[in-house]
């Protein structure tokens, strides 16, 4: 990024207005769409404008280009800063198990090592049901009872 622009919204660069990202941050925080236009282009006054009204403004809104392209944006950000991925646990899993086999806390690595299998969902049986056309009907998971 250039000196001076790290504090610049990416939304920007796609030539989108204030009230575009602002109506897009409000769908991204958990608002509908109607809720949305409401802050974002009427400054929170509904006005004497009626629900279908505001419904409608709000869709052709969100299906602009850019803002559908800045949402879709919005959404693998957030996706991609929120995800933690299996391999990361099984490599802190490890990690646990490595530390705890080398200071001889056997049970400690043990249970960590359970950790591993439950989270590769090895700890349980899955049976598939077919039906005539050889296409899965039913997935059953098996767990032992516990004693």
């Amino acid at each position: 990024m250039k000196k001076g622009t790290d504090n610049i919204k990416p939304g920007y660069n796609r030539g989108l207005t204030v009230k575009q990202m602002a109506f897009s941050h409000a769908v991204m925080s958990g608002c509908t769409d109607a809720d949305a236009y409401v802050q974002s282009y009427l400054e929170g006054d509904r006005g004497d404008k009626k629900n279908a009204y505001i419904s409608r403004k709000a869709v052709d809104v969100k299906k602009s280009k850019g803002v559908s392209d800045y949402l879709a944006e919005l959404k693998e950000k957030a996706r991609a800063d929120s995800e933690i991925t299996t391999q990361d646990l099984l490599d802190e899993l490890e990690e646990a198990r490595s530390m705890a086999m080398s200071r001889g806390s056997f049970g400690v690595a043990v249970q960590a090592t359970m950790g591993k299998v439950k989270l590769l969902g090895k700890d349980k049986q899955v049976l598939e049901l077919t039906g005539n056309d050889d296409k899965p009907v039913i997935n059953i998971t098996v767990k032992e009872r516990k004693k």
